[in-house]
């Protein structure tokens, strides 16, 4: 709460503009407002609009419905300020949310791998154990043959005990939902 105090203007308007509720709302908005300008007809018949609306809403609503329509825009909506506005709004919340997350889901990609503590292993609900003989060196040598084999290049640590082997594949998938981004814009 202390943190919100201290913001400035441009850091609160930043804030709002990453927030994926609002890309959730705007998206929202921009679904519903499509049906309607998809149900009646663009830049069409006024008499054609006016009967669609008839049969959706009935003959007392109809007349209503489509003036509030008409006087909101919706008959020629895909070109209208408000819809445009809807999707520039979008676009940048689209941009504001990527560039606010990219620096961390780099820092991700390139921090260096290593063991996880023994406790956290324990906690995963994905585990497997193998028990192998003989002595830490051989098997090391084995082990990273074996991960070899399936194009893994592990990073090996030395412990007390033995070896940790670190693997990470797919880690610039991360950047999948940059793409996504960019290919809505």
């Amino acid at each position: 709460m202390e943190q919100d105090k201290n913001k400035t203007a441009a850091d609160r308007i930043w804030d709002f503009l990453a927030s994926i509720k609002l890309a959730i709302i705007i998206f929202a908005l921009i679904s519903l407002t499509s049906v309607i300008g998809t149900i009646l007809e663009q830049k069409g018949d006024p008499a054609k609009n006016l009967e669609i609306l008839t049969r959706l809403f009935g003959e007392a609503a109809a007349p209503t419905l489509f003036t509030i329509f008409e006087r909101l825009g919706f008959m020629n909506m895909y070109q209208s300020w408000w819809f445009t506005g809807l999707l520039l709004l979008f676009s940048v919340n689209l941009v504001i949310c990527s560039a606010d997350r990219l620096p961390r889901i780099w820092k991700l990609i390139h921090e260096p791998i290593g063991p996880m503590p023994e406790d956290r292993i324990k906690g995963l609900s994905i585990s497997r154990v193998f028990s192998v003989k003989g002595s830490p060196d051989a098997v090391k040598d084995e082990v990273v043959a074996a991960l070899r084999k399936v194009r893994l290049h592990a990073k090996e640590i030395k412990e007390e005990n033995g070896y940790s082997f670190c693997v990470q594949r797919g880690k610039y998938s991360r950047l999948g939902v940059f793409i996504t981004h960019f290919s809505i814009l």
